[in-house]
């Protein structure tokens, strides 16, 4: 499983998770959970949604708690699936922010079993190439090549043989 975690700073050691968490969904409504990362942990908004005449998702009937009657409240009700998706969602935010911080700009983190992604950067680059030709990825490596830039793949092999 791989994800995309996207984030943006708004203020202070605030930075909004970027689009929403949908946990349940019917044909005209549907229960979305807002995240950000803090200071201080994760924090999320869980709001009820409605379709409107365009075909979009609006929030609907924001309640300010402290106003209303004691015997006031609201019921939402989550599915299991919906709640398995919040949790491992969850699991995932607290591990990026514990692990990167609250960074000023817009970020994006990627979630992913270790042996399923392949870093590369300039400080590996040298080491990663190694790995590839080491592995016997050489022939599926010029495929790759021959197929996102041809052109590369015939000036190499001129240099090659020079």
């Amino acid at each position: 499983m791989t994800k995309a975690i996207k984030t943006k700073y708004v203020k202070q050691g605030y930075a909004e998770v970027q689009g929403e968490l949908i946990v349940d969904e019917t044909s005209t409504t549907r229960t979305v959970v807002k995240r950000a990362m803090t200071p201080k942990g994760i924090r999320a908004i869980v709001a009820r949604q409605k379709k409107n005449n365009d075909g979009d998702f609006i929030d609907v009937n924001e309640v300010d708690f402290r106003s209303i009657g004691e015997d006031c409240g609201v019921k939402i009700d989550i599915p299991t699936a919906g709640l398995k998706e919040l949790a491992i969602d969850l699991y995932h935010l607290f591990k990026t922010r514990k692990e990167q911080g609250v960074k000023f700009g817009e970020h994006e983190y990627i979630v992913a079993e270790k042996d399923s992604v392949l870093i590369v950067n300039d400080k590996n680059n040298h080491q990663v190439i190694q790995q590839l030709i080491e592995g016997d990825y050489s022939e599926e490596f010029w495929k790759e090549l021959a197929e996102s830039d041809s052109d590369l793949v015939t000036k190499l092999s001129s240099a090659k043989l020079q």
